[in-house]
């Protein structure tokens, strides 16, 4: 259920609610690409991704980074020797 239509029937109001929501929900889903990309479908981390305009070594790298404290020198280096024109999409 949307936010207006929430706030329509129940009849409560936030000042910029909807705007406090989409904001919450793209937070979500930055979260989900860059810390659990296997929480979202394999298109959707593709067309983030093209968005963004980054190589999907760099999610890997990230998550490695973080949550092991760990760097992967193969995947940076394979990331560096890209071209800029590349095909950046999940395989």
């Amino acid at each position: 259920m949307s936010y207006n239509v929430a706030a329509e029937r129940y009849r409560f109001h936030v000042p910029r609610g909807s705007f406090i929501l989409w904001v919450i929900s793209c937070a979500q889903i930055c979260y989900g690409f860059t810390m659990r990309p296997d929480s979202l479908s394999h298109g959707y981390k593709t067309w983030i991704a093209k968005s963004i305009k980054i190589p999907p070594q760099t999610v890997e790298i990230n998550n490695g980074l973080v949550r092991e404290a760990r760097m992967d020198v193969g995947l940076l280096d394979g990331v560096i020797a890209l071209p800029v024109s590349s095909d950046l999409s999940f395989g």
